[in-house]
């Protein structure tokens, strides 16, 4: 089962995806009332009792989506694969979702005979579309090494591939030598080798699949292959890596791949990656990052921050790391991405031209160091993109029509904010917990008071008010006109 689980990665993204773009298939399992319907994508199934009708990505585990069964080796659905809820749930636990629900698919193959060599290993046959054949490895008789040094050829032939649990609960295995034959390593190959220390992946290597070395409690080093482009969910779970280094050639990196690794403090980040999933790194203590340059950085779409509260972000184009302490950003500039300087206590200042139309979730939390923002060409300043920055004193968003939820919640010195006429709406808890004395804003008081400013009070909602808790504060109006306010407080 080991080795054929590895072999199947070989399989052509046309065969995986030659059923037909719809399909059905009716589940038996217990509480569910419907037919499933799929494609390569999504999967979806008739209303139920209730009229209920929902669509959503699968949500693969070992290819296998784990609520509908569809496989994407097969292109049908495995009825005894998977024990599907009454749909309405969500994926948990093992079953975190590829990136993009996919994997870099191979050459077409057929797997031959496994047998176990004069040396002790486990070999199966790889046939490829060519008709040529490779072998994968696996432990065979080998219980309780100590090192492992794999072999490049078995029989004259080169061994290609690691086996899916290949040398799992190896645990007095300390050192692995793979030989540039090898391109593939694994689902959980070297999962729970508990005193492997260090691990050079060669950059023969183009895919290394999810859990390869998952809780590998001692691991501490890893060099990574090259000809990677992607890193899977729980590659590394619970290893204790103090660095990582990405390989230029990198693109993705999956949720959870480096998740609870508790020592990983410094994270050094290619130039090529496209996308950076903040749970990546769940519960990694990272203080140092150090990226190519700002452009390259500004580029990367994230879901989260790899930075801590209190890290530092350094950029390396020179072949000299550099503290990141200021942001001039170029007129033109028309995004800054959400997270994408989230946590940078070392920035203290930031130039963001007018041309900036758009700043996403959180880009600035946690920026301690910053004490001004003037984005007045911001129309939409989305949720908590400010907040907890304990050291921002004033901001002008001359130019924004919307305040949403929390912008600036948490900023404890924030006394001085500038809008334009044209806001029509404060969100909840925008200005909570902040310093706010002077408000001014560009237009007369029937604009001021035709505002939407949201948050409800009373015995459901408290505290959610826009301005909820600031105690008396000054709207500075056109014509010199300064209105005295306060703050919401709770009526029980």
């Amino acid at each position: 089962m080991k080795a054929k689980k590895i072999l199947l990665l070989f399989i052509a993204a046309l065969m995986v995806f030659s059923a037909s773009s719809c399909n059905e298939k009716e589940s038996e399992a217990e509480g569910y009332n419907g037919v499933w319907y799929y494609d390569s994508e999504y999967h979806w199934r008739d209303p139920d009792e209730n009229g209920d009708n929902w669509k959503d990505k699968h949500n693969f585990v070992n290819d296998v989506c784990h609520l509908c069964g569809y496989s994407r080796k097969t292109g049908t659905v495995d009825p005894g694969a998977t024990k599907p809820s009454d749909g309405t749930g969500s994926s948990s636990g093992e079953g975190e979702p590829d990136i993009d629900d996919s994997k870099p698919m191979h050459d077409e193959f057929g797997i031959g005979e496994t047998v176990v060599g004069e040396d002790g290993f486990s070999y199966t046959v790889v046939f490829g579309n060519d008709s040529s054949a490779t072998y994968s490895i696996g432990i065979g008789n080998h219980k309780g090494l100590t090192t492992l040094d794999i072999p490049a050829t078995f029989k004259g032939v080169a061994v290609t591939a690691i086996d899916d649990y290949g040398f799992k609960n190896e645990k007095s295995l300390t050192t692995v030598h793979i030989p540039e034959s090898v391109k593939v390593i694994g689902y959980e190959a070297f999962a729970h080798c508990t005193s492997l220390q260090e691990i050079v992946i060669p950059n023969s290597v183009t895919f290394m699949d999810h859990r390869a070395f998952l809780e590998c409690s001692s691991l501490k080093k890893v060099t990574l292959s090259n000809q990677l482009k992607n890193l899977y969910a729980r590659t590394f779970y619970r290893c204790a890596l103090e660095e990582v280094k990405f390989p230029e050639g990198l693109e993705y990196v999956a949720k959870s791949c480096f998740s609870q690794c508790l020592s990983l403090k410094t994270l050094y980040v290619s130039s090529t990656i496209k996308s950076l999933d903040g749970e990546a790194f769940f519960h990694c203590p990272i203080t140092k990052v150090v990226a190519h340059n700002l452009k390259d950085w500004m580029a990367i779409d994230f879901s989260g921050s790899p930075l801590i509260k209190g890290g530092d972000l350094y950029f390396n184009e020179t072949g000299e790391e550099v503290l990141l302490t200021k942001v001039d950003l170029p007129e033109g500039t028309e995004r800054i991405k959400k997270f994408v300087f989230n946590n940078c206590s070392s920035l203290e200042s930031v130039t963001i031209p007018d041309s900036v139309t758009e700043i996403g979730i959180r880009a600035f939390e946690g920026c301690d160091k910053l004490k001004e923002i003037k984005a007045n060409g911001v129309k939409v300043v989305e949720d908590q993109t400010f907040q907890s920055m304990k050291g921002l004193e004033t901001v002008s968003l001359m130019g924004a029509e919307t305040l949403e939820r929390e912008v600036f919640f948490m900023c404890s010195n924030l006394k001085e904010v500038h809008l334009g006429a044209g806001l029509h709406s404060i969100g909840q808890r925008c200005f909570v917990e902040t310093a706010l004395k002077d408000i001014y804003f560009d237009g007369t008081q029937e604009e001021w008071d035709s505002i939407g400013k949201f948050g409800m009070l009373g015995n459901t909602g408290a505290g959610d008010c826009w301005n909820y808790g600031l105690g008396k504060y000054n709207v500075h109006l056109k014509d010199n006109i300064t209105i005295e306010e306060e703050g919401a407080v709770y009526k029980g």
